[in-house]
């Protein structure tokens, strides 16, 4: 009995050992992707209180401009959500980009000024400005010659360089890029010291790609014009011949003398991540890559000819291709409770996962405008009768909407406001219809519809839970800030807000 139980229990042990192994074996697919989660229903609205103010238009998150007309002209200011001031209604005009406020006039009438978006003020300044958000809590000054860099407290982030009104600016962790793409010049700083780390300047037969790649690392693409003697690509251009080049991927490390050669094995033509030029801190919070992986671009290439065709390939911070993407489908896809749906270069669509991994595919026809919203992708094509219409499918490839509409909106707690022959109805994720009014164009409508009795017009949710009974003449803006959806609606010279929850 002794030595049956030991076999047994050997048995158990070689069990375990055979399943640890296997267990080892299976890898889980690299998750690439962020994902959002499709809009949920509107139930309820209320009115925000503008204390007096008339409303004038919906800024970024969730601000509201607002307005009063004075004896010298028309005055601006600023509120939030909840009704409380961010700006007086002061200012000559206020505007905004990404997360700071730019206002003129005020007390010092000839001021410009620049605040947050709890109204601190970072910047004032005489002169005609241009501020745009960078990222990072950073933001850029642009005068009629020169371009600066501020952070989040108002400080000149590069005191004593000398950038002209060229220059475009991302913000990287302790760095900064600058890029004129008119000099064809990129420079990296570092924000702490103000130091020029790097500096790259295109010529007549060189051109330079950098890009941010996180910690102290930087990705630069060399790419020299060549000959036909000695090429890497060979770029055709029909009647004007070819044009030859040779590149260089190398990894620059701030603090290391010698950058690392990086074999990619493609012909990169762009990079893209949340740090690239021209990103809000909104976009990067937006932006669907993971942190550490990078969009890469590069030329379709028959042998080593390229027709300028592009494809793409998510990245590691070495470029590394771990992923290659259909051809034709861009790294910038949304994805919407775990999957995004994407034309790719031969007009089916496709389906991905977080893993960039291709779920399905639906290649019957040439689909334009391919959206996504976490229940049917809707698309259109042209009909055996020769038009443009719109429908959907589900995840599985199911055409649950057929193609007869002229529109269809996003899904908004699994329904949507879609429109033919003059009609418009409210959808479910299913096809079911429900008639909802006459409209040939059906506008404002996110998960809510208009309503209408006699000349007069409210709103009501996909769900019909009225939100505003129909006592308005007019919907004068709607813009969606997270799963609100904020709302002005005018009667005569009145306007007032509401925000549906």
């Amino acid at each position: 009995m002794k030595v049956k139980k030991v076999i047994l229990i050997l048995c158990a042990l070689v069990l375990v050992a055979l399943s640890a192994v296997s267990c080892k074996k299976k890898t889980e697919s690299a998750s690439y992707f962020r994902s959002v989660s499709s809009a949920r229903a509107l139930t309820s609205s209320v009115k925000i209180d503008l204390k007096g103010a008339s409303f004038d238009e919906f800024l970024n998150r969730g601000l509201i401009k607002v307005k009063s007309v004075e004896e010298e002209g028309v005055r601006y200011g600023v509120m939030n959500q909840a009704g409380e001031s961010i700006l007086p209604v002061s200012y000559r005009s206020v505007t905004c980009s990404g997360d700071f406020l730019i206002a003129e006039g005020g007390e010092e009438v000839s001021r410009h000024h620049v605040f947050s978006l709890d109204g601190t003020l970072l910047y004032v300044s005489d002169d005609e400005i241009e501020v745009t958000d960078v990222g990072g809590g950073f933001f850029s000054v642009v005068t009629k010659s020169t371009s600066y860099l501020f952070n989040g407290k108002g400080e000149n982030v590069l005191p004593g360089s000398l950038l002209d009104q060229s220059y475009a600016f991302s913000a990287c962790g302790n760095y900064v890029l600058a890029r004129s793409a008119e000099k064809g010049r990129t420079f990296v700083f570092h924000t702490l010291t103000s130091d020029i780390i790097y500096s790259f300047f295109d010529s007549e037969t060189t051109s330079y790609v950098v890009a941010y790649l996180g910690g102290s690392d930087f990705a630069v693409v060399k790419t020299d014009l060549a000959d036909a003697a000695d090429y890497d690509v060979a770029l055709d251009r029909g009647a004007e011949g070819k044009k030859y080049y040779k590149q260089t991927v190398r990894r620059y490390t701030a603090g290391v003398s010698d950058p690392a050669v990086l074999s990619t094995g493609r012909f990169i033509v762009k990079i893209f991540n949340a740090y690239s030029v021209g990103m809000t801190e909104e976009d990067r919070e937006g932006f669907s890559l993971k942190e550490g992986f990078q969009g890469v671009a590069y030329y379709e290439t028959v042998g080593k000819t390229a027709s300028g065709a592009l494809s793409y390939y998510i990245g590691d911070a070495s470029l590394k291709e771990l992923k290659a993407l259909p051809a034709g489908v861009s790294p910038l896809a949304t994805f919407v409770n775990g999957t995004a749906a994407v034309s790719n270069a031969s007009g089916a669509i496709c389906f991905l996962n977080e893993s960039a991994e291709v779920t399905g595919v639906i290649d019957d026809a040439v689909y334009q405008d391919v959206f996504f919203s976490g229940e049917v992708v809707v698309a259109s094509k042209v009909t055996e009768s020769g038009v443009l219409r719109r429908g959907g499918f589900d995840k599985s490839g199911k055409n649950v909407i057929p193609f007869e509409y002229s529109y269809i909106s996003s899904f908004v707690g699994g329904k949507a406001v879609v429109s033919k022959g003059g009609k418009a109805y409210v959808m479910t994720s299913s096809g079911a219809e429900t008639y909802v009014g006459d409209y040939t164009m059906p506008h404002y409508f996110d998960g809510f519809y208009e309503t209408r009795s006699g000349d007069f017009v409210g709103a009501t949710s996909f769900d019909g839970v009225p939100l505003i009974a129909p006592t308005y003449q007019t919907f004068s803006a709607v813009r969606r800030y997270g799963d609100s959806v904020y709302v002005a609606l005018s009667l005569g010279a009145v306007t007032d807000v509401y925000r549906f929850y």
